[in-house]
């Protein structure tokens, strides 16, 4: 049987706005492998079998004006974006610590400018994984084992929840990559604009370590995560690495749900931490190019097209269930009318079960009767009256009318001493003829 879950996990951030009015990307960490404070235990090869299909899935929000911030899964939430377009926005992502779903999801703020103004502002949100689960297991310990499951969406929730899902961090993609991938895939070409002030390079930063950007970060994240903080019975990560430079590691504090700066330092290949001089921090981004017109005009004609594909696909999978559901419930109504043709059916036979009944109690009571009034009568002769009505008293608690008259027969012979009764049969003289044949010598020749 199939049921619904709903995974927090810890954050979403805003990657680069595609257009200042339009439309903002994010990289969100959907799923990871392993335990998670539902007590339940997902599998690696769930995710993967499990990854493409948030594509086309909703990005949902509940705004509270009140407290200035989203809420948490409601009945009318609104959809505020797409967690995925196509296949290229699906990363798994596999070592040996778990594995990973992340994707690329898209923000429209045109239409939700108070969701997007909080990624805009603090960088990033927690958010909640809606699936359908379809394969699962117990484990020796009693804790279910996620082995498949359908995406349907993912909500954006508020600084107040605690993720249920720990290994969690968003970054941002540059953007000059992400312009330049799309106008491609849309067959536009971008003319590149003379680069101003530098920005921090990763990669030529690492080398100057023997390493490539990536391995940094592992590092970084090594020694980050070697840091815990108990909530309840559960030890978790204290920190996340959303990014770094080349003085501080950018972490998400998990217990106060806020964002710091770690001073490091590298040496021999060793990261160390500055834990004394941990500072609070905010992400902000700088956008250096705008596409043009035309691509932003593209990209959302490709996502309402590919809404709007996606929504009828579910319409049509809806009807399909309803026709299913329907047929059932007709089936459901015509076994009925069998039910109670058959109730009817069976009422009548008692009745008549009951009429044979109360025959066969009336035939088996005249019977015993006559059966015992026969045998009074036998012995009339031979009983005086008063000792006729004993015995006929007697009768009403007989079972076996065989039984009392026998039983009355032996008394009555008792009390008669055989002298009023003729006991053998009578004997009746036959004349027998024996002049005509003297042959015949034997009795029965001369009978014959």
């Amino acid at each position: 049987m199939s049921f619904v879950l709903t995974f927090e996990v810890d954050t979403i951030e805003i990657l680069e706005t595609v257009s200042n009015n339009e439309l903002i990307k994010v990289r969100m960490l959907i799923a990871e492998s392993g335990l998670n404070r539902h007590g339940m235990i997902i599998s690696p090869d769930s995710i993967k079998k499990s990854a493409f299909t948030f594509i086309g899935k909703p990005i949902l929000a509940k705004y509270d004006e009140k407290k200035g911030d989203v809420m948490g899964h409601e009945r009318n939430e609104s959809p505020v974006g797409v967690c995925a377009l196509t296949k290229e926005d699906i990363e798994v992502v596999e070592d040996v610590k778990s594995t990973r779903l992340y994707t690329i999801g898209y923000m429209w703020r045109r239409y939700c400018s108070n969701i997007t103004t909080l990624f805009e502002r603090d960088g990033g949100r927690p958010i909640s994984m809606e699936i359908i689960v379809t394969e699962s297991h117990k484990d020796e310990s009693d804790k279910l084992n996620i082995d498949a499951f359908c995406g349907v969406g993912t909500t954006v929730l508020g600084l107040d929840r605690n993720p249920a899902i720990h290994n969690a961090y968003a970054e941002m993609i540059e953007f000059e990559a992400m312009v330049t991938d799309m106008a491609n895939a849309l067959g536009f070409s971008i003319q590149k604009e003379e680069e101003g002030e530098k920005m921090f390079d990763k990669t030529e930063f690492a080398l100057t370590f023997s390493m490539t950007a990536n391995e940094l970060r592992d590092i970084i994240e090594g020694a980050v995560n070697q840091i815990k903080y108990q909530s309840g019975d559960d030890i978790f990560s204290k920190y996340w690495v959303y990014d770094f430079n080349g003085e501080f590691a950018f972490v998400r504090d998990a217990e106060n749900l806020k964002m710091a700066a770690i001073p490091y330092s590298i040496s021999e290949g060793v990261c160390t931490l500055n834990l004394e001089g941990v500072k609070g921090a905010r992400q902000t981004w700088e956008i250096e190019d705008e596409p043009t017109e035309d691509i932003m005009e593209a990209c959302m004609t490709k996502m309402s097209v590919d809404f709007e594909s996606k929504l009828a696909q579910i319409k049509e999978a809806f009807a399909t269930e309803k026709a299913t559901l329907e047929a059932t419930v007709d089936s459901f109504a015509t076994v009925g009318e069998k039910v109670k043709t058959l109730e009817s059916e069976i009422e009548t036979q008692k009745v008549e079960l009951e009429r044979l009944h109360e025959f066969e109690e009336v035939t088996i009571k005249t019977e015993r009767e006559a059966a015992i009034e026969f045998a009074l009568n036998e012995v009339v002769e031979d009983l005086k009256p008063d000792q006729i009505d004993e015995w006929r008293e007697k009768s009403k608690t007989c079972t076996n009318p065989i039984d009392f008259s026998n039983e009355l027969k032996a008394f009555a012979f008792g009390v008669s001493k055989g002298k009023n009764r003729q006991l053998t049969p009578p004997h009746i003289a036959i004349p027998i003829d024996s002049s005509e044949n003297k042959n015949n010598t034997t009795l029965w020749n001369r009978l014959g």
